[in-house]
């Protein structure tokens, strides 16, 4: 075929569609000038729908879906998919605790001498996972350990005692006090249990004491009846209760004539 042919050809089909394309559009304009647009209407939204599995980000999705197509030269324009990132629920996680570290020094002393060790938390828990034990530390009682400074205590003071002095006598009283818990580990010593103080011996009791009587003193009477007197001194004054003093004067009667007159009248009576 030559290529004057192949042409012709080329430009008779060309006039063909394009009458064929002017008729039709003529056509839609006078189907739509008999009825009415009808676009698509869409349903609502679904529930989004997270791809991310716990601890991780991924996709979330939803959908909708056409519920009238469109006609009568409608549209739809409406994206029935939407997408957005998430992040997947969180990981039950569990507690996980650190291993117990060394025992420490020991501290204290005597029977309280204790050593300790701790522990400390690895990874908190999350979600709903076994919490962490409340216990962090740990102790326990030493083996050998230095005692305890104990330092000495003592019981309060008793009543002072009697005076061991002699009566009018000096001396001493006393008063005591015991001890309520001795020293140990180098504590300090007890203070003195023994208190005293100077006192006097009350007074000596002593009877009174009187010397012997004296002679009978003349009688009073040179002619006749009369009386003759005697008397004893005081040795001692009695004190402090002793027996009070006798009587220290006595008196008798007594008859004497020792002149003539009276030796004559006592013969004539």
């Amino acid at each position: 075929m030559s290529a004057f042919r192949l042409l012709h050809r080329c430009l008779l089909v060309a006039v063909v569609l394009t009458c064929l394309a002017s008729d039709s559009r003529g056509w839609w304009r006078r189907r739509r000038r008999g009825c009415t647009v009808v676009n698509c209407a869409v349903n609502n939204w679904s529930s989004w729908s997270c791809s991310a599995n716990c601890g991780t980000t991924g996709t979330k999705t939803r959908r909708r879906t056409v519920s009238r197509a469109q006609s009568n030269c409608g549209s739809c324009n409406y994206n029935l998919l939407d997408t957005a990132s998430c992040s997947g629920p969180c990981c039950l996680t569990n507690c996980i605790m650190n291993s117990w570290g060394s025992w420490g020094s020991c501290v204290g002393c005597g029977s309280t001498c204790t050593q300790y060790r701790y522990r400390s938390v690895y990874r908190q828990p999350s979600c709903g996972g076994s919490s962490c034990p409340t216990s962090k530390s740990q102790a326990q009682r030493c083996s050998s350990c230095p005692c305890c400074s104990v330092n000495c205590a003592v019981n309060g003071w008793g009543n002072w005692g009697s005076c061991n002095a002699p009566c009018n006598g000096k001396g001493y009283r006393y008063r005591y006090r015991s001890i309520s818990r001795s020293s140990a580990c180098g504590g300090s010593s007890c203070p003195s249990t023994t208190d005293s103080i100077s006192c006097i011996g009350g007074c000596c009791r002593v009877n009174c004491s009187v010397g012997s009587w004296s002679a009978w003193s003349q009688c009073s009477s040179s002619c006749g009846s009369g009386s003759a007197q005697r008397s004893r001194s005081i040795l001692a004054n009695p004190t402090c209760g002793g027996t009070s003093c006798p009587s220290t004067s006595g008196t008798k009667p007594c008859t004497r004539y020792d002149n003539r007159d009276c030796s004559v009248h006592k013969y004539y009576r």
